[in-house]
Order: structure tokens, then sequence, then C-alpha cells
């Protein structure tokens, strides 16, 4: 009851300052508190509006980021986060949260990983203990169900089916499909004009300079190829001190997968082979 009147309390402060100084900072406590009230579609509101005069105000989507997770709209909580990342740094509250919405979409390994970096120097915080139990059980239950990816098994040929592709996979699947591959931190569809079409993320990126950067590249790489009489251009590998850039020719678009250095890329081109068969290429 004391809190409730407490959040109440607040509520009146923050939207009084609001109708006295519309362009206040002072959304993001409103729309925090209207949030811990349970008012979520208020909430929403006062953070949106907010932002639209804040837009590169990390703390603002910070609370978007609470506020769709608590709407089970996980994709865009899981957008709303990189943006606070990418404007106010990684932080022990933006790594908890994140790892809380990969375990909701269902992304184990990242919510595994995320979350042991974060025990490892709070080792007493059972919160963290508490998320991780639930990550292991997660992934209990895919092994259950063989929903993890293994590698591919050698078989007699005997025992061999043709395996049943279904087609018709659009973008947005696909990218999702990527980037739940191991150590494959970013999906983007890139136009020849530096533009990026759809993409799926997890981890922060400059996409606008990224997709720039690669479209010229390509154009460099293809334009000297026929120099050295190597043929068309497919696709292509770059290294750099901790990512690698796999960049693959699409019919219309340039695909850019973002991996970690010790990522299997033999593994991986099975599976994104896998993947690309479906793609629904516009």
């Amino acid at each position: 009851m004391a809190e409730l009147l407490e959040l109440e309390e607040r509520i009146e402060k923050c939207r009084k300052i609001l109708s006295e100084h519309p362009d206040s900072q002072i959304f993001a406590a409103l729309a925090e508190a209207y949030r811990k009230k349970g008012e979520l579609d208020k909430a929403f509101e006062a953070c949106r509006n907010g932002l639209k005069n804040h837009p590169d105000y990390g703390a603002g989507h910070l609370i978007m980021a609470k506020i769709n997770f608590d709407r089970e709209m996980y994709s865009e909580a899981e957008k709303e986060l990189l943006l606070a990342i990418k404007l106010d740094g990684r932080t022990r509250v933006t790594e908890q949260l994140f790892a809380r919405v990969m375990i909701k979409k269902g992304e184990f390994k990242e919510a595994k990983s995320i979350l042991e970096k974060l025990i490892s120097t709070d080792k007493r915080n059972s919160t963290l203990k508490s998320l991780l139990e639930e990550v292991k059980k997660g992934l209990k239950e895919e092994r259950k169900r063989g929903i993890i990816l293994k590698p591919v098994e050698v078989v007699s040929q005997k025992e061999e089916k043709p395996a049943k592709i279904e087609k018709d996979l659009p973008y947005s699947e696909a990218l999702f499909s990527l980037t739940s591959l191991p150590n494959l931190m970013a999906a983007l569809v890139v136009g020849e004009d530096g533009l990026v079409r759809e993409n799926r993320l997890k981890i922060d990126l400059d996409q606008e300079n990224l997709g720039a950067a690669i479209a010229e590249l390509f154009r460099e790489i293809k334009a000297g190829l026929p120099k050295i009489d190597f043929g068309n251009l497919q696709q292509f590998l770059l290294e750099t001190g901790d990512l690698s850039l796999w960049m693959i020719k699409l019919k219309r678009y340039i695909l850019l997968l973002v991996c970690r250095n010790e990522a299997n890329l033999g593994y991986l081109k099975i599976r994104v082979d896998q993947i690309l068969e479906r793609l629904a290429e516009e």
C-alpha cells in the first residue's frame, strides 16, 4: 500500500513538471512509475511521446525496453535495449535485461553466456542464479525436443532420406534462423546502394555505415575479379580483430553475416546453405 502511494505521488509530480516543461526528460521517470504500477498502456504512451522529443536519450530507450518486456513484446524490447546500449554503453542492468529477453525468445545459449559473465563478478546474486537455472532448464528441454542444431552426421546410403525443403522463407524469418546459429551475432540484407533492407542483431552495430562500407567493398572486389579471371563474385570473408564479416551475393542484395572469430565456419556454411535454399528472394 505504501509503495502504491509513493508511485502515485511520483506520477503526480512528474506530470506536473511535464505540464510546465513539456520537453523535460522527466518523461522517463513518469513512464517507469506507470510501469511499476502496472499501467503499461500509460507507461508506453508517456515514453513514446517523450522519445519523440529526445530520440537520443538512452535512459528513455531503456525504460521503453522494460515496458515492452512487460507487455510481452520481446522483439521490440530487444530493439529498444540495443538503442540504449548504443547510446549509453553496456551496464549490468542492460545485460541482465538482455538475458531476460533472450530467455523469453528461446535463445538460451546467448542468455547463458551473458548470465555466466554477470555471475562471475557477483556470485551471491540469487536473481542471476535463478535466471541461469531457468536457462539450463530451457536448454535441457531443447535437447529433448531435438531443437539444438548439431553437426551433420554421416549416415549410410541406405539410411539417407531426401530432406524436405520448405520454400518461400521470408527475409525476416531467414535472418532469425541465421542468428540462432552458434557464434553468428548479426545478419543483414544490404542493397547495392548500401541501405540495410532487413536486419537481425544480437550485438550493437552502426548499420548505416556498415551497410555502405560493405556495398562499396563488394563493388570494388567484383570489379577487380575479371582482371584476374576468377569468375563471378559469390561470397567472401573478411576477418577483423574480434569478428568476421561474411558476405554472400543474393539475387538483388548482399547478405552480411557477422560471426565471432571462434565460429566453426565449416559447420556454419552447411547450416547457412540450408537456410538460403529456402529463401524467398524478391
